[in-house]
């Protein structure tokens, strides 16, 4: 029982929440009348709704409360019903405010036309009301005339006290906001409170915050500066704005206000910065308004299109320079737009070109030749270009974290993790103190790549998302899309296919849109996601179109890791080809060859694979090539399980399902091994990935379940191998005695009731079993005195039925209940339910096997019951328990019991009749009516100590 404070501007959307939060609630509109204590008044209410049976009350639509009113109510009426009030008027709490209360984008969606909603969110700041307004007219949002402006000038602005609607019209559209700008302009603190307080200024649009970036940016709400259509101070604000920063807000309201010298001298002096924290859409706009324009100001116009991916415009403003190629200036910047294209050869042209050189340029020259040379697959030559770059860079923070991060990146591509985390570390407090977002997004992709490498894939995750979050800051595309490719590497790891394959889409269309050639790594993940989700023809499309664009611009970095996965695709359907592309020493070479019978030059590639993965620190290429080596007849146990332990370890669980299935196909697989690649096909189909089809065994497979049946090879036994149905017969009784040894005396008085001299009939039939079992090898264990079925070298199903119930049980009394609710749950779909021996209903000799396979399932279903949470689960259990024995009165009550629990009282009610009816007949003293009342019900006990059904 609490009093929650609900304070926002009208519109806001206060008691729709209301509704949703407090569906029971008494509703009071205003103040309560009568006295002149407002706590008095609101509290003597809450108590008399509290004595009528009320749980929830609340007050809408409240005027200004008195300083202290909440506490006080609060007091008062403590433990007596949960109390919600609503105003127009924040005071100095709020538990719900504006921001909770604003629309995100995607709800903005679902009340416009998609392709509208960005802009009105942003316009509006998700406002609710003036969100219904702009969806609802077709006028221009922010007219003076329109709607909105209506609804302000009725609803809004007269609820504000007259410092914050001063101080509202004075804002207009300056941007950012803050205590010092509304003091220097002469307003009151407490005025920029209220208007923050009410919704009226807000920080939604910003760009996520994160460190080293700049604070989100509070504004007047879009289309409330533009209905209000004020004429803020601009000159004022400019000197503030230079003097205290942020510098691309004074460089804004100096040409807003007509002072294009001093804007001019601020992009000349920060423009750089404002790059860096991700301004360059701006800026571009501000260079843009400012002809005639200086060498510096066009190389900035250049650096602001590039980092907005608009690379044509940037090589236009570059040349408008009037700079040489030479120039170390130009010669940086030429060679990145090649270097964002994904073409190495041309980037490594351009910063050729430039001349030797000193300072910030000399630092980006060599930086970025490092990158290219990377690019092209020179990581030593990368190395040496990176470490001229540190020693340039002295202590210019920029410099000096760009220099890091190159040599970063090329030790990292030596193997040597060790010295690239040194360099990290001394990037990432550099880059921070400069400001520089783009440097650290670039600095959390590799970060993100390090991470997926050694197979560290939730935290690759985390550190993908964090990435996201610095390039939707940087407002760079490229670096976007680069951020959108590594989360996908990761999802896709993680099995999560479909999130994957959105976000490479994302990545190639943002390519696209600029032109870029590294959408060639996009198109390689897109094929690796498609390659381990099994889609051959998709990962062939993805792979051949990397390859194509990879060729054209020289990128090697990609043209490689392409064409083995095209290779890896096409072994199965164009194996001549797979054969023509696989380089020598790839992966796709080693899988050639094994599939070709080489199995000599298969595990040299494999052994030569594992060594440069453990070099590397890769663990994603050590379990690929681990499996590789596991398909070799002298390696398959203790490779496949390494590779199978790595996923599993990693958390990729799509991958570990394959080796699990892979290892249940194995030669030799027990019933353990065979219930645990049942359950892996499952987790396969459920990620969707494709399940290569079963190969049909070469061991024999009994099936008693039902109507008896042999199969050798996926293939039943035809009855002409038979040559008697004795022989059959002799089979069952074997199977029935689960591999214990017959007395040969006894087979034959089973086989051939009362008849004398059967020894020579029962040697003939053992004669034609062998022939029928003999791709099982010496299944038949006979000496003169008896006859035994070796179990272990045929597979019969009621016996690996047996084990995986008995494997379940031991995960439940472990504990493991998680993988215990698996396995039972795909023993049960792959149990027939049929009987053992079912076409042999009356055989004396079938009946120990048959009420073993009984119970056992049984102990399926009551285990199945313990193990779930889901109360329609359970209760369909008890009632297939209660199917097989209508006088169980622990299913009974278990059933009663859940449904009591789940609040379904009705058919708790139904079923606790049933089970009196049950007891009744068979003159059992029926249960008491205690069990329907909830002294007695089911209360959801340890997870790790199961209730009993």
């Amino acid at each position: 029982m609490a009093v929650s404070v609900v304070a926002a501007a009208a519109g806001y959307g206060k008691t729709t929440a209301l509704r949703g939060s407090h569906p029971d609630a008494r509703w009071h509109r205003g103040l309560p009348t009568g006295g002149s204590d407002p706590c008095a008044a609101l509290a003597g209410v809450v108590l008399e709704e509290a004595r009528g049976g009320a749980s929830q009350v609340v007050f809408d639509d409240l005027p200004p409360l008195p300083a202290g009113t909440v506490a006080a109510v609060s007091k008062i009426v403590e433990g007596t019903a949960d109390v919600a009030l609503a105003s127009r008027w924040p005071g100095p709490r709020a538990d719900v405010g504006p921001a909770s209360l604003a629309l995100t984008v995607d709800q903005v969606a679902a009340l416009v036309p998609p392709s509208d909603a960005a802009r009105i969110h942003a316009a509006t700041a998700g406002w609710p009301v003036l969100v219904q307004l702009a969806a609802g007219n077709g006028e221009p949002l922010g007219s003076p005339d329109g709607a909105i402006a209506e609804y302000l000038a009725e609803e809004v602005l007269p609820s504000l006290p007259e410092p914050a609607r001063r101080l509202l019209t004075h804002l207009g559209d300056l941007a950012p906001v803050g205590a010092d700008l509304c003091a220097s302009l002469g307003h009151p603190s407490s005025a920029l409170r209220h208007l923050v307080r009410s919704g009226l200024l807000t920080t939604a649009g910003s760009p996520p915050s994160v460190p080293g970036g700049p604070p989100p940016c509070l504004r007047v709400v879009p289309v409330v500066a533009a209905v209000l259509a004020s004429s803020p101070p601009r000159a004022k604000a400019a000197v503030f704005f230079d003097q205290h920063g942020p510098p691309v807000a004074a460089a804004r309201e100096y040409l807003r206000g007509g002072d294009r010298s001093s804007c001019a001298r601020v992009l000349a002096t920060h423009g750089d910065s404002m790059l860096a924290a991700g301004a360059a859409e701006e800026v571009a706009s501000l260079v843009a308004a400012l002809p005639p324009r200086t060498p510096e100001l066009w190389l900035l116009l250049g650096d602001a299109h590039r980092a907005a991916a608009s690379l044509g415009a940037a090589e236009r403003a570059y040349a408008a320079s009037g700079l040489p190629a030479t120039s170390p200036a130009l010669a940086w910047r030429l060679g990145r737009i090649h270097y964002q294209r994904g073409d190495a050869t041309a980037a490594l042209t351009a910063f050729a070109a430039g001349q030797p050189a000193s300072g910030p340029d000399a630092v980006q020259l060599a930086a970025w030749s490092a990158n290219a040379h990377l690019l092209a697959g020179s990581a030593e030559t990368a190395l040496a270009s990176a470490r001229r770059a540190i020693a340039l860079a002295a202590d210019e923070p920029a410099a000096v974290a760009l220099a890091h991060v190159s040599a970063a990146l090329c030790l990292a591509a030596t193997g040597d993790d060790a010295a690239s985390e040194e360099h990290y570390g001394i990037a990432v407090p550099a880059a921070e103190r400069a400001g520089d977002v783009v440097l650290l997004t670039r600095i959390f992709i590799n970060k993100t790549f390090r991470l997926l490498r050694a197979a560290r894939f939730e935290a690759a995750l985390a550190a993908g998302r964090t990435c996201a979050r610095y390039a939707a800051v940087a407002g760079q595309p490229s670096l976007q899309a680069i951020a959108a490719c590594n989360e996908g590497d990761v999802l896709a790891m993680l099995g999560r296919f479909d999130e994957a394959v959105r976000c490479f889409e994302t990545a190639i269309a943002g390519y696209h849109r600029t032109g870029s050639r590294r959408v060639a790594g996009a198109q390689l993940g897109l094929g690796e996601v498609y390659r381990r989700r099994g889609w051959r023809e998709q990962a062939r499309a993805a792979f051949e179109a990397a390859i194509r664009v990879a060729t054209e611009a020289g990128n090697n970095h990609v043209l490689g890791p392409a064409r083995n996965g095209l290779a890896l695709v096409l072994l199965d359907d164009d194996p001549e080809r797979a054969a023509a592309i696989a380089a020598p020493g790839t992966l796709a070479d080693g899988w050639r060859a094994l599939r070709a019978g080489d199995e000599e030059r298969a595990a040299a590639v494999a052994d030569e694979r594992c060594a440069a993965a453990r070099d590397d620190g890769d663990r994603v290429a050590l379990a690929d090539a681990l499996e590789l080596r596991g398909m070799l007849v002298t390696n398959q146990s203790v490779a496949l399980r390494e590779c199978h332990g790595i996923w599993a370890e990693a958390g990729a669980v799509v991958e570990a399902a394959r080796l699990v299935v892979i290892m249940g196909r194995m030669p030799g697989s027990g019933p353990g091994e065979r219930l645990r690649r049942l359950v892996a096909i499952e987790r396969l189909r459920e990620a969707g990935a494709v399940v290569a089809p079963e190969e049909p065994s070469a061991d024999v497979l009994v099936r008693a379940f039902g109507r008896f049946e042999v199969l050798v090879r996926g293939e039943p036994v035809p009855a002409r191998r038979w040559q008697s149905k004795k022989a059959r017969d002799l089979l069952r009784i074997l199977v029935a005695r689960r591999g214990r040894p017959i007395p040969r005396d006894e087979l034959c008085e089973l086989l051939w009731p009362g008849a004398t001299g059967a020894g020579h009939r029962l040697s003939v039939l053992l004669s034609i079993l062998r022939g029928v079992l003999d791709d099982a090898g010496p299944a038949l264990v006979a000496d003169p005195a008896s006859v035994a079925l070796d179990v272990t070298r045929i597979r019969v199903d009621v016996e690996d039925f047996l084990a995986y119930v008995a494997q379940a049980r031991r995960l439940v009394d472990t504990g493991d209940l998680a993988e215990a609710r698996a396995l039972l749950a795909t023993i049960d779909r792959h149990h027939t339910g049929e009987e053992a021996f079912g076409d042999e209903p009356y055989a004396a000799w079938a009946a120990g096997l048959r009420e073993e396979a009984r119970a056992a399932q049984l102990r399926m279903l009551r285990m199945s019951v313990q193990v779930t949470d889901n109360v329609d689960a359970a209760a369909g259990l008890l009632l297939r328990l209660l199917d097989h024995d209508p006088y169980d009165e622990t299913a009974h009550r278990g059933l009663v019991r859940r449904l009591v629990a789940a609040g379904r009282h009705g058919e708790a009610r139904r079923a606790f009749d049933r089970y009196v009816a049950a007891m009744r007949s068979i003159g059992v003293r029926p249960p008491d009516e205690t069990l329907l009342s909830g002294s007695s019900r089911f209360s959801g006990t340890s997870r790790r100590t199961p209730p009993r059904p």
